[in-house]
């Protein structure tokens, strides 16, 4: 199938885009990566008379670190973090850089992360979307402009369910802030999907630090399974100050069911297994790298 008809708009700068936006207000569709977007116009379920294109404008493709913040500009496309000449200037801690390759490099097939972005997947607010977890599981803070000003939101209160944020229709995410964590830090990441480049069933997203073969600290986050993720802060403590060979016990498979059933709602008990599987094989990883 074919658009309805629409007005384009290609502004070049930001000023200009927030201007538009605060003219057409909910009669207009930001364009960024159009992975979503545009096969929904296609198929006639968005029918929006004016689409802002933000690809011309250069302040939102830009990716630095300030004062250990990462600022991830919302035109930041997912395969920048794939390529170590694009994010190594940041001197990243490897352990991080690493993380965010691989995160990205699940994302859809290769022609989705050349064009996707981090702001079009975080404003979709899809509860399968690695950027969503990521963002959840280190505090993210979204930065939103509009005509009327700025303004800056921690990603637990920006997302309120599957498809739904706090962005109004003339709002624009400009930014995402993550601050650096510390090198220390050991990272573990598993998705189950049901075929190779298909959106994941269940995944988990896990941070650890260790000290003297213990774990010191650990954060775990599972999504994709529930309209946002979680975090399983019953299993965290439950690992907290045991020594990191645990991560292949079966005592640790017994509190991570337990944990997934408390935080997981009324999922199925398949989706349940897959999120505990995943929330293993994230922390065996976290431990052994």
């Amino acid at each position: 199938m074919y658009p309805a008809s629409f007005r384009y708009h290609r502004p070049s700068g930001l000023h200009h885009a927030l201007e538009l936006l605060s003219r057409h207000k909910a009669d207009a569709a930001i364009l960024a990566g159009g992975q979503s977007l545009v096969p929904r116009m296609n198929l006639r379920q968005a029918t929006p008379e004016n689409i802002v294109d933000l690809n011309r404008i250069a302040d939102l493709s830009k990716l630095a670190v300030v004062n250990d913040v990462l600022e991830i500009g919302a035109m930041v496309r997912h395969q920048s973090f794939c390529c170590e000449a694009a994010i190594g200037f940041l001197s990243l801690p490897s352990g991080f850089a690493e993380l965010l390759g691989r995160m990205a490099d699940t994302i859809g097939n290769l022609p989705i992360r050349l064009r996707g972005t981090i702001g079009g997947s975080l404003a979709n607010a899809s509860p399968k979307a690695q950027w969503a977890l990521l963002s959840f599981l280190l505090d993210a803070d979204i930065v939103i402009e509009n005509a009327g000003g700025t303004r800056c939101e921690r990603y637990t209160q920006f997302v309120k369910g599957d498809g739904r944020t706090t962005l109004k229709p003339d709002d624009l995410i400009t930014n995402v802030r993550i601050k650096v964590p510390p090198a220390e830090w050991r990272y573990g990441f598993a998705q189950l999907a049901p075929q190779p480049n298909r959106p994941a069933s269940a995944f988990a997203l896990v941070a650890i630090t260790l000290e003297d073969a213990r774990v010191r600290d650990c954060r775990i986050a599972v999504g994709a399974c529930t309209p946002v993720p979680f975090r399983l802060h019953a299993l965290e403590d439950w690992l907290s100050g045991r020594r990191a060979s645990v991560s292949g016990s079966d005592d640790l498979v017994e509190i991570a069911t337990a944990a997934v059933r408390q935080q997981g709602g009324e999922s199925q008990p398949y989706i349940e297994h897959l999120a505990v599987v995943a929330t293993t094989r994230a922390i065996a990883q976290a431990v052994e790298c």
